[in-house]
């Protein structure tokens, strides 16, 4: 089964993602071999979760703190008492934008393992490290803070080279199958490894031939209902 999970990152509102979900609601039923999954903004778990078509919701970050003194932060803890069971954690925003360091991101992945939650842990080297050959790395870096869950099966590694993400260059199809070896190397597994960055209804089916990636956490496509369904049915 192909995992197709959108990150919405600061965008939609109550009212468009109500839209969102009736527009991809009027092309008909999921393909059985596609799990779908979207990451919508906090204030949109309600409307999100409202769709009939077995799109699973998931949360774009959380504290590994169960409760305390921390203004404006939402608890891992708190997510599955309202049957949100997918957690985002390591995106390359929230790592170069928020300074978010790896024995943070370790404490939030643990915290959602302990729960029972599906974690998308996101990995990936910026241009630099990549013209430096640093790739394996970098990803080994990341991973080994890892190291004490990484037989969890609900662990997804997701490969997001931080150089493709929004920039319209999509990593070769080669590029990703190398970093899912890595991937699966470190963690010692078949992991599921997904592919990130600049991935259309266009370039998709490239990363699925050799069977190394399991999926795809898509951005700006998964915005809009047309674009996601045409994603959808690229895999199916």
């Amino acid at each position: 089964m192909t995992i197709i999970a959108g990150n919405w990152k600061m965008n939609h509102d109550s009212d468009s993602s109500l839209a969102f979900f009736e527009k991809l609601q009027s092309y008909g039923p999921i393909p059985n071999n596609v799990k779908t999954i979207i990451f919508p903004t906090f204030l949109c778990f309600g409307s999100a979760q409202t769709n009939s078509l077995g799109v699973e919701i998931g949360a774009q970050n959380g504290n590994p703190e169960k409760s305390g003194a921390l203004t404006g932060e939402v608890s891992i803890f708190d997510f599955p008492k309202i049957d949100i069971n997918w957690l985002l954690v390591g995106h390359s925003e929230r790592r170069h934008i928020f300074k978010e360091d790896s024995k943070l991101l370790k404490r939030k992945v643990e915290t959602a393992l302990s729960l029972g939650l599906k974690t998308i842990y996101c990995v990936g080297e910026t241009i630099e490290e990549k013209e430096k050959g640093l790739t394996g790395e970098v990803l080994k870096k990341q991973i080994s803070y890892l190291e004490n869950f990484l037989s969890d099966k609900n662990l997804i590694i997701a490969y997001e080279p931080v150089w493709a993400i929004g920039s319209g260059m999509p990593a070769g199809s080669k590029d990703a199958d190398e970093a899912s070896l890595l991937c699966k190397d470190f963690c010692k597994r078949d992991i599921d490894v997904l592919y990130g960055g600049s991935v259309n209804s266009q370039n998709v089916s490239n990363y699925l031939s050799s069977g190394l990636i399991s999926g795809f956490l898509i951005g700006g496509a998964s915005l809009n209902a047309d674009s996601y369904r045409d994603l959808i049915d690229a895999v199916a």
